[in-house]
């Protein structure tokens, strides 16, 4: 019988077309997961269902529009039976799984080649409220920064420090055959970093020799949370109000209407998180660009004989006084300049050396503009024009009885009428500069000041001569990997005397030392 069949059936053809339909469906599958689109649905069965779930719907819509790959899965029915297509759930979770084993393979390999891993984790829930574990390598590729996701892991046990130990633990020691351990980033919650019993302690235990670092972007966070918390705590309410109040849909539309009059761009007023602290950027620079726009919005709508109108009077009654507006411009200014630091601090290409200079000309930066007299007749000169185009009085109005007079007489005065900023603004200016900038400054310092280790890096930066290549300087990054590297003292100090006269040689100390710090780049 089968003589009989291989005489009629051309069998490297056969499993030419089914490989060539195993490609079309792979490439199908792979889109589905790149694109991260739902593809199972309860009905997927019922060929009379509206909806049977978008990757059997998007099957559908191949055979009826790719004449190939009607014909090649044709072919495959007529070899199996006409139920077997290999569209089915588990043959779908199958390729899914064979890909993503094949993607930790090209992992392990490309981090096998860099010779070194900085492991990042950091938890979350799913959506049935399941504690999930995301599990993340950074290395160097080509002298270049590399992040890779690894794995999602459920924690089925209670989500303590131990728990997550254990739960990571194999991960690494699978990436310890191949590569050298050199540290873990996590973002801030005691679980994380407690100094007792925080999972970067516990694995320190196991692996001494490690850098365990508190992620950079999260302490930027957390230095701009401090600052507006404590420091300008109602102008955040403010603003959160303003915000309220501006997402009503009829407030909205009027906001819009006359931005279109004023011949401005479009722009709304930004929501923020409060655990995102520089998400209120946005929002600032949204309230400083359209002020005018914002007040005359809340007086039209203010003068409505509802609630609504009278929480826009209210809101209008405290944005109506230039000391506020000044306090929500220097805060304007404060976020731009965190904010510039956040998102160096994400850049996937940052390195350590970078990152640390980065931090260090924000803190003297802020320090910088506390102090710097130009910075301050910038700031007033912008303030100054807000304030007389706005008709903002010094001090605050009166309220109740004699509120809407004066808001109408404030809001639609002249366009010949001159408003003569008092020099006493310039004062209030320049100390909410000084007070708000140098509190930042000292946020700042607090949040990153406690990393020792990092002293070493002026010795790799070239823009310092005097500690470039020093062995004095560079010598706690020596003690540090001295055994997990197995550097020599004395022959890494002749190595690096070598290497400041011949800057181009590539010795034992680049090729271990440095290529930990290019893999360390972004967390500290």
């Amino acid at each position: 019988m089968v003589p009989k069949m291989c005489t009629f059936i051309n069998i490297s053809e056969v499993i030419s077309q089914n490989k060539e339909y195993f490609c079309l469906l792979v490439e199908y599958i792979r889109y589905f997961c790149v694109e991260e689109l739902p593809y199972r649905h309860l009905n997927e069965h019922d060929n009379e269902a509206l909806n049977r779930g978008k990757y059997q719907d998007f099957i559908q819509l191949m055979i009826k529009t790719n004449p190939k790959f009607c014909e090649l899965r044709n072919h495959v029915l007529s070899q199996y039976s006409q139920h077997v297509d290999f569209t089915s759930k588990t043959i779908f979770n199958t390729f899914v799984s064979i890909m993503a084993t094949m993607v930790r393979e090209k992992i392990v390999k490309e981090v096998e080649v860099s010779g070194t891993f900085y492991n990042m984790i950091d938890e979350s829930k799913d959506s049935n409220d399941h504690e999930q574990l995301a599990f993340c390598v950074r290395f160097s590729n080509g002298g270049v920064p590399k992040e890779r996701f690894l794995a999602m892991i459920r924690i089925k046990e209670h989500f303590d420090a131990d728990a997550i130990l254990s739960t990571i633990k194999p991960h690494i020691e699978d990436l310890r055959k191949v590569a050298v351990f050199v540290g873990v980033c996590t973002d801030g919650p005691n679980v994380m970093v407690g100094k007792h019993s925080g999972v970067a302690t516990k694995l320190k235990e196991v692996y001494p020799w490690i850098i365990s670092n508190h992620c950079g972007g999260h302490k930027v966070n957390l230095a701009t949370g401090d600052i507006v918390k404590k420091e300008v705590p109602k102008v955040v309410s403010l603003l959160n109000q303003i915000h309220s109040t501006f997402n009503a849909a009829t407030t909205s539309d009027l906001f819009e209407r006359i931005q279109s009059e004023h011949n401005q761009a479009i722009r709304k007023i930004a929501s923020y998180i409060e655990v995102r602290w520089e998400s209120l950027s946005k929002t600032t620079d949204t309230v400083v660009d359209r002020y005018q726009c914002i007040l005359e919005t809340l007086l039209l709508s203010g003068q409505q004989n509802t609630n609504h109108g009278t929480i826009c009077a209210g809101l209008y009654h405290k944005l109506c006084s230039a000391n506020v507006f000044i306090e929500i411009l220097v805060l304007n200014k404060l976020l731009a300049s965190t904010k510039i630091l956040s998102k160096s601090l994400q850049s996937g290409t940052v390195t350590f050396t970078q990152a640390r200079k980065d931090v260090r000309t924000t803190i003297d930066n802020l320090k910088r503009c506390a102090m710097d007299s130009d910075f301050h007749d910038d700031v007033f000169e912008e303030a100054k024009q807000i304030i007389d185009e706005c008709c903002l009085p010094d001090a605050e109005l009166p309220i109740h009885s004699t509120r809407q007079k004066r808001l109408t007489d404030y809001a639609l005065c002249s366009e010949d009428h001159e408003t003569s900023v008092p020099e006493s603004l310039k004062e209030k200016v320049v100390a909410k500069v000084r007070d708000l900038f140098s509190a930042a400054s000292r946020y700042f310092e607090k949040r990153f000041g406690d990393q020792d280790i990092l002293e070493g890096l002026d010795g790799l930066d070239p823009t310092q001569p005097a500690k470039y290549l020093q062995y004095s300087t560079l010598k706690p990054l020596v003690e540090k990997y001295e055994d997990v590297l197995k550097l020599n003292k004395t022959s890494t100090q002749m190595e690096l005397l070598q290497l400041r006269h011949a800057p181009d040689s590539y010795l034992t100390f680049q090729k271990s030392v440095l290529r930990v710090l290019v893999s360390t780049g972004k967390f500290f």
